[in-house]
């Protein structure tokens, strides 16, 4: 039997509004509220950036997944880059109060994920990226204007 997430209080739900297609808004319409999930996310993806991360994309998975909210998906070029884009987002976000759930990583740091709950991060080098291929796999999911 398939698990169906919950529904979320109408305060929660997006609004329709025009953006480009397979996109979500960065901010919210006026007066509408913005889930802390969204908010972590975006603040995630500016984090990475300040590391000079590439091809940063964030996904609202909420439709697809009862797990998790937000995929947030960033390349570098090395293994020391990812670690300092790793330990940016974290500190972004354990000031903000978010608590880790948990933190994984390949033997050569070639990806890292950091699991937030209803927000995970992935940093990974350009051959883990098209190894893994996550974009392709969630392709149904909408993109969010973060930027």
């Amino acid at each position: 039997m398939k698990a169906s997430r919950p529904k979320r209080p109408k305060s929660a739900r997006r609004a329709p509004a025009s953006r480009a297609p397979g996109t979500t808004p960065a901010a919210a319409p006026p007066g509408a509220e913005v889930p802390a999930s969204r908010t972590a996310a975006i603040a995630s993806a500016r984090a990475a950036l300040d590391k000079k991360a590439t091809e940063i994309v964030v996904l609202d998975v909420s439709q697809f997944l009862v797990v998790t909210d937000y995929f947030v998906i960033a390349s570098v070029a090395s293994a020391p880059q990812a670690r300092a884009v790793a330990d940016a987002v974290e500190e972004v976000l354990d000031s903000a109060g978010l608590r880790r759930v948990g933190r994984e990583r390949d033997r050569d740091d070639s990806w890292i994920l950091l699991d937030y709950g209803d927000v995970v991060v992935h940093v990974f080098r350009a051959e883990q990226r098209d190894y893994y291929s996550l974009e392709h796999l969630w392709e149904d999911a909408p993109k969010v204007d973060w930027e």
